[in-house]
């Protein structure tokens, strides 16, 4: 969406709900969101979205000032906020993320635009994937929180106090998991270095940044062969949807994809006549070829057949609310993961990931169960690591036994 036209606050209002509603939110959730968006309506002046007025708005009505950081806010404070987040993120994008982000307090992209753009592009042409890139992002608003707060005019003036200021803010932020902050630091701390690198602070402020400590991975959770075709089982293929979500989850199951490429999949990815499909992996940047089984083939072709809103989009799948936008690679069908293991009858332990990342881990484990060595299992997953692919290993007891039964042997 283009932010520099105006934006009516009706049409603001409609076009986020419908993207809202999209992404799998409840219509009963919008309702209590758009109230809050009725009430802006008939505080603004004009019938135009703007920023300022939505910041008068949260004061005025809410007392949340967006430019302390500091501040305490209750939970119909931070309701408020989100609500009005959610329109601004969406004039801003185009798109509404699901983190809890205090948007309207980061400064404008201006500012952000004379701290980070030229790192930004580095990063762009050194090759880095744009999922690195969306976290380096993440990571550097959150420094800009810091950098406003010490009131600095640019990188040059980057100091001690602010790698202080970013250290408390981030420690503050009961929202963010000690690994995620762990890898919000090593992203500002890979900007530190670069503007020393670059010349344009005198110091290497990155040896400043907290070492946090790495919190252990849970087990993933995996569920056997017969779980995930009951889970197929329960998807109604009889509307265009069901098509959608069928094919979506075929390809998880039987290619250990991740939902991110998934949803990402354009049809210059699949070669028909090669059967195979090609991609490049949103998180690791890497080329990834995968077979292309008549199974999933009869599967995408049924959803463009039967099922896919008419487009002229370059993705497979798309949204299915008007205006039938491509599938964020955000979007990672939790809701519909839960429902169709809900109709499927299947128990979910109470610790551990039950997301749509399950399939994958269960797609590893199984071929590792059915004698796959882990240098297969590494190169059909894509991971750049096989100490990644490794993870596997530790869900599946009995090939650890075996693994210490050869090494006994080996002695």
């Amino acid at each position: 969406m283009d932010i520099s036209r105006k934006i009516l606050i009706k049409d603001l209002m409609r076009e986020t709900e419908e993207y809202l509603l999209g992404k799998g939110y409840r219509k009963s959730t919008l309702g209590v969101y758009k109230a809050t968006w009725n009430r802006f309506a008939a505080f603004s002046a004009s019938e135009y979205y703007d920023r300022k007025k939505a910041e008068a708005f949260l004061l005025q009505y809410f007392g949340i000032d967006v430019r302390r950081i500091d501040q305490k806010l209750d939970m119909r404070m931070r309701h408020a906020l989100r609500h009005m987040n959610s329109l601004e993120e969406f004039a801003q994008s185009g798109s509404v993320c699901r983190r809890k982000i205090r948007s309207l307090a980061i400064p404008p992209n201006e500012k952000f635009n004379l701290f980070f753009i030229g790192y930004l592009n580095h990063q762009k042409q050194c090759g880095y994937s744009g999922y690195w890139v969306k976290n380096t992002e993440a990571a550097l608003k959150i420094f800009l929180l810091a950098v406003q707060s010490v009131g600095i005019t640019g990188p040059t003036e980057i100091d001690a106090d602010t790698i202080r200021m970013f250290d408390d803010i981030l420690s503050s932020n009961q929202d963010i998991c000690a690994n995620t902050r762990r890898e919000r630091c090593r992203k500002v701390g890979a900007y530190l270095n670069w503007l020393y690198q670059q010349k344009i602070t005198e110091k290497d402020f990155s040896l400043l940044l907290p070492n946090i400590r790495r919190t252990p991975p849970a087990l993933p959770i995996v569920w056997s062969e017969g779980d995930i075709e009951r889970i197929l089982d329960t998807i109604d293929t009889a509307n265009p949807v069901g098509k959608r979500n069928y094919a979506i989850f075929l390809l998880l199951a039987r290619t250990g994809l991740r939902i991110s490429d998934v949803v990402s999949l354009q049809f210059d990815n699949i070669h028909w006549s090669k059967n195979c499909i090609q991609i490049i992996q949103q998180k690791t940047g890497n080329m990834l070829s995968i077979p292309l089984s008549k199974e999933i083939g009869m599967a995408i072709v049924s959803y463009l057949k039967y099922g896919r809103p008419v487009s002229g989009s370059p993705y497979v799948f798309l949204g299915h609310n008007a205006p039938f936008e491509p599938l964020h690679y955000h979007n990672n069908f939790y809701v519909e993961m839960k429902r169709y293991m809900r109709r499927a009858g299947i128990v979910t332990p109470q610790q551990g990931h039950t997301g749509v990342h399950s399939i994958r881990h269960s797609f590893a484990t199984n071929l590792l169960k059915k004698g796959a060595s882990v240098e297969n299992i590494s190169q059909i997953l894509g991971h750049s690591d096989i100490n990644v692919t490794e993870t596997y290993l530790r869900v599946d007891i009995e090939q650890l036994r075996l693994c210490a039964l050869e090494l006994e042997d080996v002695q």
